[in-house]
C-alpha cells in the first residue's frame, strides 16, 4: 500500500491516512509501516 501510495504520488500523510482506514491502526503504527517500508523501497 506504501509503496503503491508513492507511485500514485500521495503525500505521506494520505499515505498515513489511508492506512489508519485500511488497517484500522493507530496513527503511531501507520508512521511505523511508513517508515519501515519506505527504507525497503528506497533499496531497490
Amino acid at each position: 500500500m506504501v509503496e503503491t501510495g508513492y507511485e500514485f504520488g500521495l503525500s505521506e500523510q494520505n499515505i498515513l491516512e489511508r492506512l489508519q482506514k485500511k488497517l484500522n491502526i493507530s496513527l503511531e503504527t501507520a508512521q511505523n509501516y511508513l517508515q519501515m517500508f519506505t527504507k525497503s523501497i528506497e533499496k531497490y
